[in-house]
């Protein structure tokens, strides 16, 4: 899961990408930012985390951070004490990135979230960081519910100030040669202040979160790339954007 850094500027960017996840894997299409910020007009850049963790890449200069975590998850090493000595490999927010989002919305900046793990990578522990806790409900304003939250991929809107109320998509699930499957996907619940702005049909469990006050959170317990059909992904990109401006 290597970070590769990519830089595509048009004309004075508004938004960053920034993926700890290379989305463009073989044999699946790239569906990322650029093809929804291109269609509704918005100019932006795309990068690595890496290369904002490194400092190559500031946040600040950016009205909205899109963070694509896809199937991203901590994993340990093979031998368990390298955990301790190389630190665990993959995780979803890593202490410096989180250091730095931090410092991005106390600026007022705001950001979109997705990832199948964005809850439990997090939280799902017996004894969970209290660092990790502080900065989903603190900073991006959501809790953690269940991990494995949806089989059908049906998401409707709860939150009519986000998109039409009932207002209903489907993400990826099953696996084909087009697009991976998100086939674990987090159930996240509203903390400290932010809405419930989609719910998985089958269920009803919460998929997404939002907060707008001094800064914007808008965070998707699946992939928004795994969404289906250009149309959709375009509706979805463009209620987040027109929620986060």
């Amino acid at each position: 899961m290597s970070n590769n850094v990519t830089i595509e500027s048009i004309r004075k960017p508004q938004i960053v990408e920034a993926a700890l996840q290379t989305i463009a894997r073989k044999g699946f299409q790239n569906v990322t930012l650029d093809e929804v910020a291109r269609a509704a007009g918005y100019p932006f850049v795309s990068a690595g985390a890496e290369a904002v963790m490194n400092g190559d890449v500031n946040l600040k200069d950016y009205k909205i951070v899109d963070l694509i975590l896809g199937e991203q998850k901590s994993t340990p090493w093979q031998r368990s004490y390298e955990d301790s000595l190389k630190g665990v490999r993959y995780r979803t927010f890593p202490s410096k990135l989180q250091a730095d989002i931090k410092d991005y919305l106390n600026g007022g900046g705001n950001i979109f979230a997705s990832g199948s793990y964005v809850g439990s990578d997090l939280l799902d522990k017996p004894h969970p960081d209290s660092a990790d806790v502080s900065f989903a409900h603190d900073v991006l304003k959501y809790t953690w519910v269940t991990d494995h939250a949806a089989q059908t991929g049906n998401v409707f809107s709860s939150d009519s100030s986000f998109m039409p109320k009932f207002k209903a998509f489907d993400f990826n699930e099953k696996f084909n040669d087009k697009i991976y499957a998100a086939t674990s996907p987090d159930a996240i619940g509203k903390f400290g202040g932010s809405s419930t702005i989609l719910r998985y049909s089958e269920n009803r469990f919460s998929a997404g979160t939002a907060y707008k006050n001094n800064y914007g959170a808008v965070v998707f317990g699946f992939p928004f790339e795994t969404i289906l059909g250009q149309k959709e992904r375009d509706e979805v990109m463009n209620a987040v954007i027109s929620f986060l401006k």
